[in-house]
């Protein structure tokens, strides 16, 4: 009882706390402030976010989710807004050539997120019996799984000219 009592008067207390006293300080540059001015202006990095947003979204959802339909879609899904980010990055990349260092810093990232994407899989987090006696039925599924991301990677790069 005594301890229910601490309990509930330690999350009366934490949650009475002004907001100033709970945010966190974070430090924030002029040029960091000036920096984030120009990328909130150019529309393509702007969309590229939201859409990367969106698939982080996605992933949480399909983490969540214990029924393996639901994780494969979500994660699918996840994928398609990943690759839609990295098509408005190419578009910002194309228009604005000087920010091209920081867009190929991002289009970095949301590969990553895609081969993620792909290596979490329900079906790839399973191992098939057969696949114990023979380990390598596992290895071309991955491999085949990474060697579509890279013809899609190459795909993106020629449409878009690089």
């Amino acid at each position: 009882m005594r301890i229910m009592l601490l309990i509930v008067a330690g999350v009366l207390l934490g949650g009475c706390a002004s907001p100033e006293q709970k945010r966190v300080e974070t430090p924030y540059t002029p040029q960091y402030a000036k920096l984030a001015e120009k990328y909130a202006e150019i529309y393509e990095i702007v969309k590229a976010n939201e859409w990367r947003a969106n698939g982080h979204k996605w992933r949480a959802l399909a983490y969540m989710e214990w029924r393996k339909e639901v994780q494969h879609h979500a994660f699918e899904m996840a994928r398609k807004s990943f690759e839609e980010a990295a098509k408005w990055f190419y578009d910002a990349k194309a228009k604005y050539p000087d920010y091209s260092a920081y867009v190929d810093e991002e289009l970095k990232s949301v590969y990553g997120f895609i081969a993620m994407c792909i290596m979490e899989q329900p079906e790839l987090q399973e191992i098939p019996q057969a696949s114990v006696e023979e380990p390598r039925e596992l290895e071309q599924a991955i491999q085949h799984r990474l060697d579509t991301l890279s013809k899609t990677v190459q795909q993106w790069e020629q449409m878009r000219g690089r």
